[in-house]
């Protein structure tokens, strides 16, 4: 009998890494050339680099917060390219903004 070897948190974590930057990079580079606010191509890669780069983080730290999510590889990879997802689609300045009223607020 053929029998699936279990994943390990190892397995785990790099195809949900994999998936979360893959998702927030092609997300990024569609959202800028359709808005076409970006002047070049490069500034669009580059975007998408820091998008991806944000999301690795912000799932590592969702991981951290809700650990159960690790324990099934189907939702820790919807969660991880929902993650990436919706980074990619706020883009890097969006962020910033969201990033800087939050403090503020907090500030307060």
């Amino acid at each position: 009998m053929d029998e699936e070897p279990t994943k390990t948190i190892s397995d785990l974590t790099t195809l949900t890494m994999t998936s979360t930057t893959a998702v927030a990079f092609i997300v990024a580079i569609l959202r800028g050339l359709y808005d076409r606010k970006e002047p070049s191509f490069i500034r669009v890669l580059l975007e998408a680099s820091v998008c991806s780069g944000i999301s690795i983080s912000a799932i590592a730290l969702l991981f951290v917060a809700f650990p159960q999510l690790t324990r099934s590889i189907e939702i820790a990879v919807i969660a991880g390219g929902g993650c990436g997802a919706f980074i990619g689609f706020l883009g890097v300045h969006q962020l910033r903004q969201l990033l800087i009223k939050f403090l503020q607020r907090k500030a307060k």
